[in-house]
């Protein structure tokens, strides 16, 4: 499962676990008097909020000497995180066009929190949970594609991912700090079986052939929320942006790239800082849904094999086509550990990987971008 990750912007836009603001251009802008523009910042921000509403607007980097150079950012709370959407400052004509497109891929993002959280008792996941094992259960066309895509990397990763854990995570509360005893992690994991799932590509409809499997999202649904929101963002014309679903993320850019920072898992600052026009990258980490009991870290990703955390690793970043692939992956590899992980993604096409290993040792695929 992915982890629970919160960035904070500072003044300088960066997001600690998915930094991004414009990188720097070869030649220096004219500087504009410093109130113009702070004037132009506050007027975009009030503007766009006034027609997205619901938001919070971060002037990413109100020091930077021109005014079409800002990128803005707009929070909103999503799938139990903060998702940000950060675009270029337009020019105040183009100030509706900008909130609109901003405004639907937020509501992209809530309709699939909506449809797909294990929070919620009466929403599409609960009906599949509740009702699959019973007969066929028609699909729309985004929880398929989520449901297909998670198969996917089941099997690739021999099962390493498997959204049927969700038989065993809910035994688990880490607001209480509890863990199950050892008797009811056994049990759980008859019922843990991605196998046992039928997926139908024809009627798009899936089948639990074991009565007692459930099946969680929560480390696929993210990275397709951005994937979404990000395409609505194009299909309006943006040019300029960056969807971060807390660390799960999306960049594009026509002219000036973004850079990007991945957070330690230990210590302070940057693991790496990336720069790139275009990229999807996710972020899995055992450091905020944890506690410890007996000197252990206790987290929330779960082996799908044991039932218990998977310890060989700290966190693992992953670039891919898109981010809710890279999303699957993140889990998955952290679960397989840092050697069968490299060995894995090295047989993977257009993957890259970068893994601190809970000894504190780093680990990077072939291609995984200089940092």
């Amino acid at each position: 499962m992915t982890a629970s990750r919160h960035p904070t912007s500072d003044a300088s836009g960066r997001v600690h676990t998915a930094t991004a603001h414009p990188s720097p251009t070869s030649s220096p802008p004219t500087r504009a008097p410093r109130d113009r523009r702070r004037t132009l910042a506050t007027l975009t921000c009030a503007g766009l909020l006034f027609l997205i509403g619901g938001a919070a607007c971060v002037d990413v980097d109100p020091q930077r000497p021109a005014p079409q150079n800002k990128a803005l950012t707009f929070v909103q709370p999503a799938m139990g995180t903060r998702f940000a959407i950060s675009i270029d400052s337009p020019p105040l004509t183009a100030i509706p066009m900008h909130a609109r497109a901003v405004a639907e891929a937020f509501a992209i993002i809530h309709r699939l929190d909506a449809s797909l959280s294990h929070t919620r008792p009466d929403n599409t996941l609960a009906q599949i949970n509740a009702n699959a094992h019973r007969a066929p259960i028609p699909l729309d066309p985004d929880t398929y594609a989520i449901i297909a895509l998670a198969l996917e990397v089941s099997a690739i990763s021999a099962g390493a991912f498997d959204i049927t854990i969700a038989a065993c995570s809910q035994d688990w509360s880490f607001a209480e700090q509890r863990m199950p005893p050892p008797a009811a992690r056994q049990a759980c994991l008859s019922r843990v079986d991605y196998r046992q799932l039928r997926l139908d590509p024809q009627r798009h409809t899936l089948f639990f052939a074991h009565p007692e499997l459930r099946i969680s999202l929560g480390a696929i649904a993210k990275g397709y929320a951005v994937d979404r929101a990000a395409e609505r963002l194009q299909h309006r014309g943006i040019e300029r942006f960056l969807v971060d679903g807390s660390g799960d993320l999306r960049a594009a850019s026509s002219n000036r790239p973004w850079r990007i920072g991945i957070r330690h898992p230990r210590q302070p600052g940057l693991l790496a800082s990336l720069t790139s026009t275009d990229i999807a990258l996710a972020t899995s980490g055992d450091y905020q849904q944890s506690f410890f009991i007996q000197g252990q870290r206790m987290h929330h990703i779960l082996d799908p094999r044991n039932a218990l955390p998977a310890h060989a690793v700290s966190s693992v970043s992953v670039i891919a086509p898109n981010a809710a692939l890279a999303d699957a992956l993140a889990t998955a590899l952290f679960v397989l550990g840092p050697n069968a992980a490299i060995d894995r993604v090295a047989a993977l096409p257009q993957i890259e990987a970068l893994i601190v290993a809970s000894d504190g040792s780093i680990w990077k695929s072939k291609g995984f971008p200089d940092h």
